[in-house]
């Protein structure tokens, strides 16, 4: 994969034209790579555990509902990377429909689905399946734990950029 020897693909500036690097942690390489290794081989564990022992239901659905902002990342990644006016306005709409998404899946709902459960999880035990041995829960909930904190990572980022997205830019004279 491009990705894995470090190398990047250009984009064309449409206000300049000229290539640059592109800016997105999608494209990055180092940590965010690692970060999203992480993330999926994590989420692949979680998935069995949840999938073979049927249990954690809420916070396995709420986790899954994450991919609800996966269509406007997508439409992001696409019109992103396409010339034109009309194109770079598309990109901004999907941009900002992802980081809609991107806040109510994966920051507040998915939050609220791992906080809920950590918190019958401390507060009653005993209302989880008993033939789930207890140590199994305890890890898949801090893999899960673990992914929340990477999308809170991943929320000051991409709040960052929607900053510097929105921010009015100087007028050429």
């Amino acid at each position: 994969m491009w990705w894995a020897r470090g190398e990047a693909l250009e984009r064309r500036d449409v206000t300049h034209g000229t290539t640059r690097q592109p800016h997105h942690a999608f494209y990055a390489v180092g940590v965010s790579v690692l970060c999203r290794l992480f993330h999926h081989t994590a989420f692949i564990g979680v998935t069995f555990v949840l999938a073979r022992r049927c249990s954690l239901a809420f916070a396995g659905i709420t986790a899954m509902a994450m991919e609800g902002s996966s269509p406007a990342l997508a439409c992001m990644q696409i019109f992103r990377q396409l010339d034109g006016d009309d194109n770079a306005k598309l990109n901004k709409v999907f941009t900002l429909a992802f980081v809609a998404s991107f806040f109510f899946f994966r920051v507040c709902l998915f939050g609220y689905g791992l906080l809920t459960t950590l918190g019958a999880r401390f507060t009653t035990p005993q209302l989880f399946p008993q033939y789930v041995p207890a140590w199994e829960i305890d890890c898949v909930l801090l893999l899960l734990s673990s992914g929340w904190g990477l999308q809170l990572y991943w929320a000051t980022l991409i709040y960052k950029k929607l900053v510097r997205m929105l921010k009015p830019k100087p007028k050429a004279e």
